[in-house]
């Protein structure tokens, strides 16, 4: 059975989904509460109390959000429906580390797969687990962010990269 509860956070109300003990997704803030359940609710996953190891995922994304980075690495997701390729777009994301980025080109080259920056981009706007898989540590070519899946596109991804302290986000950076 899919569920799904809100929690909020330094940037709003977020919402995280699980099967048993695994998470299937989690929402970044919408415009507000209730659009932050209708999108969790979609495919039948139903309101309820997370069991202890998705209240310990929930923790951590509380406290990422604070400031008290955290790779977020030791979460047991669960990745059913997901393609292969988004699968190892995932992974390579994943091992991202807070502050840091990657250009959708070097995600493609990390892949062996030069020339699939475009596809990368596309598999990250298909991402369910933005943070945990931190999508918005990929940018564009050049000083360009790219986009963004989340409600506040951009103007979201550059918060969390602030919040993460990566370079050209949030504080002045002289060189």
């Amino acid at each position: 059975m899919l569920a799904y509860t809100l929690f909020d956070t330094a940037i709003g109300c977020c919402g995280i989904g699980w099967r048993g003990q695994r998470v299937t997704r989690l929402q970044l803030p919408e415009a507000d509460a209730e659009t932050t359940r209708i999108r969790l609710a979609r495919g039948g996953a139903v309101e309820g109390v997370p069991p202890e190891a998705v209240r310990a995922v929930r923790d951590g994304i509380r406290a990422h959000l604070d400031g008290d980075l955290d790779d977020l690495r030791w979460v047991d997701l669960d990745l059913a429906g997901v393609s292969e390729f988004d699968a190892k777009v995932y992974a390579i994301t994943r091992a991202i580390d807070p502050g840091h980025t990657l250009r959708y080109g070097d995600v493609a080259l990390r892949m062996r797969a030069p020339g699939a920056a475009q596809a990368v981009g596309q598999a990250l706007g298909r991402n369910p687990i933005p943070l945990i898989v931190p999508c918005h540590r990929v940018l564009a070519s050049g000083a360009n962010p790219g986009g963004f899946s989340a409600f506040g596109g951009a103007v979201t991804k550059a918060t969390l990269l602030a919040i993460e302290r990566a370079p050209g986000f949030g504080e002045p950076v002289l060189f």
